[in-house]
């Protein structure tokens, strides 16, 4: 239990050749800690965006952070990893968070209190580490959050909101009120991830069917607004959608799949976000899942289960975690190596941050 409170979350520096894009070889970069966390007791499941003083929100199944009993979800500092007290108490699992804008967060899991106060699955903390009002009060389980304007978009396992049965896997809530907007995809299967790119919602995990539409896939996208299926977009994963990462014209999607629209793609796969179709040159080829990604720049960082990633000559060895070309796919020299699966990254400047269920990276 030691070990896993020491390394369950860990931030890395890079230095600039890590994140080189050259096809030409560089030298093996710097990893170093950027400080000693003893940090949670189990795993991390997800990281947020840093809030505007700089905290990040670790959700996962852990119980305490130091020693300070958080239950699944902790607010920590940005640079040190250092735990916020004030911050409440949750009575169960966090699987997801998302950054309010404010300095507060939005969190969704399995938990029934937060603070000694009711609290199905899903609640909003300020600033100021208080829990507010905003109650939509879900029964069922929220796998994964993401906020757009005055809209936060929940997916999950939902049976009913408020009080109203919806069986369903996505809803909208206003992010003042918590109530329930008019946004109803009708989604039929499991939703891992959602992600919200202008005026498209991605939607991932294993969806059976939207509007209607047999799809038998692993990601769809649906509107913002409305919440209709968009019939023309269809990657047709043949296998779960854990990760999705838009960037640009392009969205990164990561799983448990082998080909998209019939094609080859093990694992990770980058798709046009208008059309859906495949990028053809970016085949990261991972021999495991892939459960998080992330964009910085000329990299996409991804994390899962992996041990190999690449084909032929450009095959290498890396260990849960890698950091690929965003247009070959092919790995660079930047290879923290975790000795167990990795759920959540996120980036900021040169520091990459990663939860999961390791207890070493590098050997440390």
């Amino acid at each position: 239990m030691g070990q896993i409170r020491r390394m369950a979350l860990v931030a890395l520096t890079l230095a600039i050749s890590a994140i080189s894009l050259s096809s030409a070889p560089v030298a093996t970069a710097a990893i170093a800690r950027i400080a000693v966390v003893p940090g949670p007791n189990n795993s991390v499941t997800h990281i947020t965006e840093p809030d505007s003083e700089g905290n990040r929100y670790l959700a996962g199944s852990f119980t305490a952070f130091d020693s300070w009993g958080t239950g699944g979800g902790a607010v920590v500092d940005n640079l040190n990893g250092t735990v916020n007290t004030s911050f409440p108490q949750v009575a169960g699992e966090v699987l997801a968070s998302a950054a309010d804008g404010s300095g507060g967060f939005y969190i969704g899991g399995s938990f029934t209190t937060v603070d000694g106060v009711p609290r199905n699955n899903l609640a909003h903390i300020s600033s100021d580490g208080t829990l507010t009002n905003w109650n939509p009060n879900i029964n069922g389980y929220v796998m994964s959050i993401a906020v757009s304007g005055d809209t936060v978009y929940i997916g999950g396992i939902i049976q009913s909101l408020g009080g109203v049965t919806r069986n369903t896997r996505v809803v909208a809530v206003d992010s003042t009120t918590g109530t329930t907007t008019n946004w109803q995809p009708t989604v039929t299967g499991s939703v891992n991830t959602i992600a919200v790119s202008g005026n498209t919602v991605y939607i991932g995990g294993i969806i059976q069917s939207g509007d209607g539409e047999i799809r038998n896939t692993g990601v769809v996208a649906v509107d913002s607004t409305t919440g209709a299926l968009n019939t023309t977009w269809n990657p047709d994963t043949n296998g779960a959608v854990n990760a999705i990462a838009v960037s640009g014209n392009t969205v990164y999607l990561g799983g448990e799949f082998t080909t998209i629209g019939g094609v080859t793609r093990n694992n990770a796969a980058a798709v046009d976000s208008t059309t859906g179709t495949l990028n053809t040159t970016w085949n990261p080829n991972t021999n495991g899942a892939v459960n998080a990604i992330a964009v910085s720049g000329d990299t996409v960082y991804l994390g899962g289960a992996f041990s190999e990633i690449g084909t032929g000559e450009s095959l290498k060895t890396r260990s849960h975690v890698a950091a690929v070309n965003n247009t070959t796919g092919a790995a660079t020299n930047w290879n923290p190596s975790t000795n167990s699966t990795v759920r959540s990254i996120a980036v900021s400047g040169d520091t990459v941050y990663l939860g999961g269920q390791f207890t070493t990276v590098g050997g440390t």
